[in-house]
Protein backbone atom coordinates (compact mmCIF):
# COMPACT_ATOMS: atom_id res chain seq x y z
CA UNK A 1 0.00 0.00 0.00
CA UNK A 2 1.11 3.55 -0.69
CA UNK A 3 3.42 2.58 -3.54
CA UNK A 4 1.19 3.96 -6.31
CA UNK A 5 1.66 7.53 -7.41
CA UNK A 6 -1.50 9.50 -7.90
CA UNK A 7 -0.93 12.71 -9.77
CA UNK A 8 2.19 14.84 -9.97
CA UNK A 9 4.23 16.64 -7.37
CA UNK A 10 4.63 20.41 -7.74
CA UNK A 11 7.62 21.45 -9.85
CA UNK A 12 9.53 23.19 -7.03
CA UNK A 13 13.08 22.01 -6.38
CA UNK A 14 12.16 20.85 -2.85
CA UNK A 15 9.52 18.51 -4.25
CA UNK A 16 12.05 17.11 -6.72
CA UNK A 17 14.13 16.04 -3.73
CA UNK A 18 11.12 14.20 -2.28
CA UNK A 19 10.52 12.60 -5.67
CA UNK A 20 14.13 11.41 -5.85
CA UNK A 21 13.84 9.92 -2.37
CA UNK A 22 10.76 8.00 -3.48
CA UNK A 23 12.62 6.72 -6.55
CA UNK A 24 15.53 5.61 -4.39
CA UNK A 25 13.14 3.77 -2.07
CA UNK A 26 14.58 5.65 0.89
CA UNK A 27 13.39 4.71 4.36
CA UNK A 28 10.05 6.04 5.54
CA UNK A 29 11.59 8.40 8.09
CA UNK A 30 13.72 10.14 5.47
CA UNK A 31 10.86 10.52 2.99
CA UNK A 32 8.37 11.72 5.59
CA UNK A 33 10.85 14.21 7.03
CA UNK A 34 11.61 15.68 3.61
CA UNK A 35 7.88 15.83 2.80
CA UNK A 36 7.06 17.65 6.04
CA UNK A 37 9.86 20.19 5.56
CA UNK A 38 8.79 20.85 1.98
CA UNK A 39 5.09 21.15 2.78
CA UNK A 40 5.81 23.43 5.74
CA UNK A 41 7.44 26.01 3.48
CA UNK A 42 4.36 26.15 1.25
CA UNK A 43 1.92 26.14 4.16
CA UNK A 44 3.71 29.13 5.70
CA UNK A 45 3.31 30.98 2.40
CA UNK A 46 -0.35 30.05 2.15
CA UNK A 47 -0.96 31.03 5.77
CA UNK A 48 -0.83 34.66 4.70
CA UNK A 49 -3.65 34.15 2.18
CA UNK A 50 -7.12 34.98 3.46
CA UNK A 51 -8.79 32.34 1.29
CA UNK A 52 -6.58 29.56 2.67
CA UNK A 53 -7.06 30.71 6.26
CA UNK A 54 -10.82 30.89 5.75
CA UNK A 55 -10.99 27.38 4.27
CA UNK A 56 -8.97 26.01 7.16
CA UNK A 57 -11.13 27.85 9.72
CA UNK A 58 -14.32 26.60 8.09
CA UNK A 59 -13.12 23.01 8.01
CA UNK A 60 -12.19 23.11 11.70
CA UNK A 61 -15.60 24.54 12.65
CA UNK A 62 -17.72 22.33 10.40
CA UNK A 63 -16.71 19.10 12.18
CA UNK A 64 -18.30 19.97 15.55
CA UNK A 65 -21.23 21.67 13.82
CA UNK A 66 -21.96 18.45 11.92
CA UNK A 67 -22.79 16.72 15.23
CA UNK A 68 -25.49 19.26 16.03
CA UNK A 69 -29.09 18.26 15.18
CA UNK A 70 -29.48 21.74 13.67
CA UNK A 71 -26.44 21.26 11.43
CA UNK A 72 -27.96 22.97 8.39
CA UNK A 73 -28.59 26.15 10.37
CA UNK A 74 -25.16 26.03 12.03
CA UNK A 75 -23.51 25.57 8.63
CA UNK A 76 -25.31 28.59 7.23
CA UNK A 77 -24.42 30.65 10.31
CA UNK A 78 -20.74 29.78 9.96
CA UNK A 79 -20.68 30.85 6.34
CA UNK A 80 -22.52 34.09 6.93
CA UNK A 81 -20.52 35.10 9.99
CA UNK A 82 -17.10 34.74 8.34
CA UNK A 83 -18.03 36.05 4.92
CA UNK A 84 -19.57 39.13 6.54
CA UNK A 85 -16.36 39.78 8.44
CA UNK A 86 -14.40 39.73 5.18
CA UNK A 87 -10.96 40.32 6.68
CA UNK A 88 -8.11 38.01 7.61
CA UNK A 89 -8.12 39.40 11.15
CA UNK A 90 -11.63 37.98 11.55
CA UNK A 91 -10.33 34.42 11.35
CA UNK A 92 -9.83 33.06 14.79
Amino acid sequence: MGHNRLGRLPKAQRWHKVDRLLDETADVTTVSSATVRTAEVRLRQLGRAFSFAYCFWLRVHLAPASRDPAFHQRREDLGRRRLAAGAPAAIG
